[in-house]
């Protein structure tokens, strides 16, 4: 149209190739440059530490729901901890807080049975 346009991608991200230069001529619909795809790999790196963190804490809940003595984690979760110390610190937190409600829970189920054995009228 003879005029020169700014443009800017919605999410933000690096120039990877740039195919043009100023003052060409170019046709609608033209790739004029490829992004990097930084911006994209930031947000996939933060969702799928977010999923990790949730399968983390839905193996907890289970186990606790379930009354189990320990956490079973998901064989991928296991595998990706390997790998990532802070993973490994993530769930070596879920299972620092499993067990803390273990020892509650066994606790609160000990008093209840000497209530039972030792209550009113024994």
């Amino acid at each position: 149209m003879g005029h020169n346009h700014a443009i800017q991608h919605p999410t933000g991200d690096q120039v990877a190739t740039l195919w043009v230069k100023e003052g060409d001529v170019v046709q609608t619909g033209t790739a004029l440059l490829q992004l990097g795809g930084q911006a994209q790999n930031v947000d996939l790196d933060l969702t799928e530490r977010h999923l990790l963190e949730i399968m983390a804490r839905r193996a907890r809940l289970l186990s606790e729901r379930d009354d189990r003595l320990s956490i079973e984690f998901d064989p991928v979760l296991q595998t990706k901890a390997a790998e990532d110390p802070d993973l490994q610190l993530m769930l070596q937190g879920q299972v620092q807080l499993f067990e803390t409600h273990l020892a509650y829970r066994l606790q609160t189920e000990k008093i209840t049975q000497s209530n039972r054995t030792n209550g009113p009228g024994n």
